[in-house]
This record gives structure tokens, sequence and C-alpha cells, in this order.
């Protein structure tokens, strides 16, 4: 049953590919997809292990861009307000889309890893938009 799923979710996912520099950039809706087709080969535990260390390293580059844009900031209280916010939005909604599984059971931990995954590189897109150079955003907040 659990392999079963499985397949079902990654049959679901839209095909995505591009390498922007430290993060891949999905066509799709599913920005999780090339990671889940990096980390398809072995059992699920090795396909755990694989999706935690892509998931960290997402992660890092999350962080760095967090912090970028802090060191750009005249006001930076409200964007870490809103960072707060976004992780635990990120938390309870791959829990969320993970509860008809057990946390004991592998496919949830991959799933839990898939869905952090998706909503970190549209994290790190949306962060990046503040970022870029035509700070073309509609009411953006001041720079130093």
């Amino acid at each position: 049953m659990k392999a079963f799923y499985l397949l079902c979710a990654l049959s679901l996912s839209l095909p995505a590919y591009a390498q922007d520099d430290d993060v891949a950039e999905p066509k799709g809706w599913d920005f999780s997809q090339p990671y889940k087709d990096k980390c398809s080969e072995g059992n699920m535990h090795d396909m755990n292990e694989c999706l935690v260390n892509e998931y960290i390293e997402i992660d890092q580059t999350l962080n760095s861009v967090y912090n970028m844009l802090v060191s750009v900031l005249a006001e930076k209280t409200k964007l870490q307000k809103a960072q707060a916010a976004w992780i635990k939005f990120r938390d309870l909604n791959c829990d969320y889309e993970n509860s008809g599984m057990t946390p004991a059971d592998n496919i949830y931990q991959y799933g839990m890893n898939a869905c952090r995954i998706d909503l970190t590189l549209k994290r790190i897109k949306d962060l990046r938009e503040y970022i870029s150079d035509d700070w073309s955003c509609n009411g953006c907040p001041p720079r130093k």
C-alpha cells in the first residue's frame, strides 16, 4: 500500500527541469519534482535520506537569501515576523498534506521532505523577487 501512495504521488507530479545556479526552477507546480526524481534510486530509506540531504541544502539556500534580504532592508521586523509565520505555515501545511499517513511510515517522511522542499523553493523564489535589481513589487519595503 505504501508503494501505491508513492507511485500516485510521483505520477501526479508535473515534469520539472531547468537549473538556476543553486536551486532547480521547475516548469510545473511541484517544485520538489526534480529532487524526487534525483532521489528515486534505492529503497525507501535511501530515498528519504537523499531527500533529507536535498532539503538541508535548500534550507541553507533559503537562509542565505533571507539573510541577504534582511541585510538590505531599512526595517527588518516585518520580514522577520513574516518569515516566522511562513515557517509555521510550512510545517503545518506539510503535516496536513501528509495527514493520511502516520509519522512512523517511511512514505510520511518522504512526503514531509518533498513538501518542505516544494514550499521552501517557492519561498526562495518569492524572497528573491524582493532582492532583484528591478525591485518591481508594489509597495516594496524600503532598502537602506
